[in-house]
Order: C-alpha cells, then sequence, then structure tokens
C-alpha cells in the first residue's frame, strides 16, 4: 500500500513548477523584447500571461484530480481496515460468549449438584427421624397397652418399688 503524499508537500511542488515556469517565461520574454523592440510589449505580456494562466490553471486542475484520487484511495483504505477490525472484534466477541457460556453452564451444574446433595442429606436426616419417631410411638403405644390392664399395672408397680427400696437399702 502506498502512502499519501501530504497536501503540503503536493503545494510546494506545484509553488516550485510555478516559479520556474515564470523564471523560463521572463527569460524568453526578455529575448523577444530584445529582438523585437519595445513596440509590441503589451501584446506580448498578454500572451505570456495568458498562457501563464493556462498553465497555472491546468496544473491546479491536475493536483485536485491527484489530491481527489489520493482522497478517495485513502478512504478506501480505511475503511477496509475499519472491516476487518469489526471482523475481528466480532469473532472475538463470539469466542468471549462461548467462553461465558461455558464457564457458567459448569459453575450452574457444580452448584445444582451441590444443592441437590445437599438436599438429599437432609431428606435422608429427615427420613431418619421420622422412623424414629414411628419407633418412639410404637413403644408408647405398647407401654400405653401395658398400663390400660389394672393388674398389669399394679405388677409392674410392684417390681419398681421393690427396685427402689433395694437401691435405698444398700
Amino acid at each position: 500500500m502506498t502512502m499519501p503524499i501530504p497536501l503540503d508537500t503536493i503545494l510546494l511542488c506545484v509553488l516550485v513548477l510555478f516559479a520556474l515556469v515564470i523564471v523560463i517565461q521572463l527569460l524568453l520574454l526578455h529575448g523577444k523584447l530584445n529582438r523585437s523592440g519595445e513596440t509590441g510589449l503589451d501584446r506580448l505580456l498578454r500572451e505570456e500571461f495568458r498562457g501563464s494562466r493556462k498553465e497555472a490553471t491546468e496544473a491546479a486542475r491536475h493536483l485536485r484530480e491527484e489530491i481527489a484520487n489520493t482522497q478517495k484511495s485513502g478512504g478506501e483504505a480505511i475503511e477496509a481496515r475499519v472491516d476487518k477490525l469489526r471482523v475481528a472484534v466480532n469473532e472475538q466477541l463470539k469466542e468471549i460468549r462461548a467462553t461465558v457460556d461455558e464457564k457458567l453452564q459448569s459453575t450452574l451444574e457444580k452448584r445444582l449438584g451441590h444443592s441437590f446433595k445437599l438436599v438429599s442429606e437432609r431428606l435422608e436426616a429427615v427420613q431418619r427421624g421420622l422412623g424414629d419417631m414411628q419407633n418412639l410411638a410404637t413403644g408408647v403405644g405398647d407401654l400405653k397397652r401395658v398400663l390400660t390392664n389394672v393388674k398389669t399395672r399394679g405388677t409392674w408397680a410392684e417390681y419398681q418399688l421393690g427396685d427402689i427400696l433395694e437401691q435405698i437399702l444398700d
């Protein structure tokens, strides 16, 4: 890719070219004046200045065309770079999104697995507690049945009283 020529450099070159053209024309004019004399000086000056103006106008037009072409190619190059950057940024964003989604998914799976494990352990503890309570309820029901019978309750009370007296007397 060629680097565009700076505008001030182009303008400087054009000015130098104009100065050279004017110097050459003055030298030519000086030679014609010496040959033709003083009579056609006005006509000769007008012709030389008209020619200089045409050359200057043509050079300026050519310079404007070069500047326009340089700006156009520079703008196209910048646009191409911007498009490349846009594509690269979009690709990087896709990669970042994929990475974030992957990490989010793995974190979510870990947390859900851990939560389900805790819930499962607590349900097992509740189930064991419920089994213990059922056993206790069964034992209370058996005790209630035993103590409902008056004769059995009296016999049990006699054994308990015997144990207490034995403990006190020993």
